[in-house]
Order: structure tokens, then sequence, then C-alpha cells
């Protein structure tokens, strides 16, 4: 009785423990992969290859641009230059800034740089990578010749350059050995220029000291012209070629307004020393590059349609505004068999074919078939040209004949 006792006491005691243990897992299934030896060993190969190095920049910094503003006083030039960049490496990098000059200060969003020089370069010490902002003072003794004043300009190496020169004298006429001047102004007694300079070099900037030097008065405009036109009669259309001599006795040529004939149409104009034509109503005027040349010449083109056939045709000629003398020669060539009638109005002259000036015969492509000459004053009117065509029908001819058979 004793042992049934202790025996349920005992099943009693360990029956709460089985209630609390859950239901039993599930046997799991090994975790594995299966690879080819092909790509394990590229795995093995992945695993011990060490990582890139990013590549390093191969300079340490670069000055994209800098920009220079000087003011000149009695004795000295001063100036200050801003300087941007990009510093490419960590670590602090020697930027280069000028060379054979001396740097008053140099600061860097308000704080100061340190410099040290190699040679005659001067380097900013900047930390990077980053971009920076460099402003530093500068300042040059004049050196004084007859006649003029000039300084030494030490330009930074940087990828662009620009330079504001103040200088006193409203009429300073301002110069430099090495870079061009795109803007000139003067007020308040004082004559400031804008420069694109050469990067990495040294500029000498120079100056004439005199404020008011006297102007010397400007000459009246003579000038001569001799004016060969050639007309050509075609079976549509009449074509003129005006080859114009132009000789400066006084002053200089600028502009020159050339008159056109009435019913013609403007086909080309040329000229060695042509720099722009302007078509203006009946007129056209040229612009010359050289001013002080003292001949220019000009070949216009013109041309005009007709009916066709037999026809009769007042023309003009080319001439020129504002010409102390005018003189002239007109050649005639025609297209075809035919018969002209030109009369001869007050101021033309007929002359021989063969009298002909010759730069006016090797204008021509087809026999000439009449020729004037005339000469114009100042103030008068070109000369008027009326032609009577009497064109005759193409007749056929004989390819070949036999004299003796």
């Amino acid at each position: 009785m004793t042992r049934i006792t202790m025996l349920m006491a005992f099943v009693l005691s360990i029956a709460p423990g089985a209630r609390a243990q859950g239901p039993p897992r599930p046997v799991e299934q090994p975790r594995s992969v299966t690879l080819t030896l092909a790509e394990y060993n590229r795995l093995l190969d992945l695993e011990r290859r060490a990582p890139a190095a990013p590549a390093a920049a191969p300079v340490g910094a670069v000055v994209s641009s800098a920009s220079v503003k000087i003011t000149v006083d009695r004795e000295t030039a001063r100036g200050t230059f801003a300087l941007a960049g990009q510093v490419l490496r960590s670590g602090i990098t020697r930027v280069p800034l000028v060379s054979g000059a001396t740097l008053i200060d140099a600061t860097a969003a308000g704080r100061p740089v340190p410099l040290v020089t190699e040679g005659q370069a001067l380097h900013a010490l900047i930390a990077g990578p980053g971009a920076f902002a460099i402003s530093a003072d500068w300042g040059s003794p004049l050196s004084f010749a007859p006649g003029r004043a000039s300084f030494r300009l030490p330009v930074p190496e940087a990828g662009a350059a620009r330079a504001t020169i103040d200088v006193p004298g409203e009429q300073a006429d301002v110069r430099l050995s090495a870079g061009l001047i795109t803007r000139r102004t003067a007020a308040n007694g004082r004559t400031i220029v804008d420069a694109t300079l050469d990067p990495g070099s040294a500029t000498e900037v120079w100056w004439s000291m005199r404020d008011s030097a006297p102007v010397a008065a400007s000459k009246d405009l003579r000038a001569l012209a001799d004016i060969m036109t050639l007309i050509t009669l075609d079976d549509s259309d009449v074509r003129m070629a005006a080859l114009i001599d132009v000789n400066i006795t006084q002053g200089e040529l600028r502009t020159m307004r050339v008159r056109l004939p009435i019913g013609y149409e403007l086909q080309s104009v040329t000229g060695s020393s042509l720099e722009e034509s302007s078509p203006v109503d009946n007129d056209v005027i040229l612009t010359v590059g050289n001013p002080a040349a003292r001949s220019h010449q000009f070949l216009v083109t013109l041309e005009r349609a007709h009916a066709g056939g037999s026809f009769g045709l007042d023309t003009g000629v080319v001439s020129v505004h504002d010409i102390q003398r005018e003189r002239g020669e007109i050649a005639i060539e025609g297209v075809g068999t035919m018969d002209l009638t030109a009369s001869e109005p007050a101021g033309l002259h007929r002359i021989d074919v063969r009298e002909l000036n010759a730069s006016l015969q090797s204008l021509a492509r087809l026999p000439i078939l009449s020729a004037f000459r005339y000469q114009r004053p100042a103030g008068t009117a070109a000369p008027q040209l009326a032609l009577n065509v009497k064109r005759f029908d193409d007749a056929g001819v004989l390819a070949a004949a036999a004299d003796r058979a």
C-alpha cells in the first residue's frame, strides 16, 4: 500500500511539466549549396583580391580663373588679384599664384593664406580637396620715360585671366605688350580699360602721360574717281559691271556712297579694301577697312530684265557721291546678231573701241559694239544713255563649201 501511494505521488508531480512542453519539432533538412569547381575558385580569387585604390589626380590644384583690378596713382600701381580654382588632392597642396612679383597680403574666406616661394614663383598652401577663392593685394612702382609711364603686371597661371586698369587722364592711350583690350571708357579725369591677358606671363602696361593732347583739325575729304562701265545686252536681260577706282588727295575715306542707276538690281560689290556694303534706296554705302589708304578699287555688278527681241533702253551709269571729279568710260557689248543705235547726249563723247581703258577691255567677253567717254564735275548728274537694239533672227549657214571640184 505504501509503494502504490508513493508511485501515484511521483506521477502527479511530473504531470504539470509534461503538459508545459510543446509538440515535438519536425526533423530539419541540412542547409547546403552546390557550386561548380570553377565558380568556387572564382569566389576564392575575389576574396584574395585587394580593393583597387582610386586614381590620383595628375596635378595637386588648378586655378580656373583670375581677375585683376589695378588702380594707378602718381608713382605706384596697386591692384587686387581674385583667383578661383580647385584643390584635387587630400592634404596641404601648393597652389601656383604669380611669378616674379611680391604680394602684400593674401586671404581666403577672410583668413590669411600661408605663402611659400620657389625660385621666382609664389605658391599658396591650401588644404584639400575642395574649391578655393583667394584674394591677394599687389603693388609695383611706375617706370617713367619721355612721354609715357609704365609698369610690369604679373599674370597668374589660370585658365582665363582678365584685368581692369584705371589710369589718370581722360586722354590716356593705354597699350599692352601681351593681351587684348576689349573696352575703353573715360570719365571723371580717368581712363579705364578692360583687357584679356595671357595667363602665366608678365605683361607690360604703358600709356601716354599727356592728359590733353592737341587734336588736329580734321581735313575735308577730297577724292577723284575713275569709273569703267561695261554694259552687256543679253537675250533676256541687261548686265552692268562698273569698276570704280578712287584716289584720295586729302583726308581719309571711311565710307563712300555710290549711286546706282534706276531700274537695276544690285548683284554684288567686291574690293580688296571693302569691309562692308549696305544698300540704301537706290544707293549702296561702302565701308573700307583701311581709311588711311590713298587708293581704293571696287567692282559693282548690276542686272535688269527686258522683254527680249528688239527693244529700246534708257540707262544711267554708276556714279559716286561727294566727289571732286569723276571720269568714266562706257563700253557696250551684245550677245547674238544685232544692230545697235546709241545716241550721244551732252557730256558723252563717242570714242573708238581701241581707245578704251585696258581694264575695261579685259572685262569684256564679247565684241564691243560702241564706246563712250565722259567727265562729270562735282554736283552734276550722272550721264544718261539711250540705246535702240534691233535683234536679227539666227540664219542657217552651210557647215562647209567646196571652192573647186
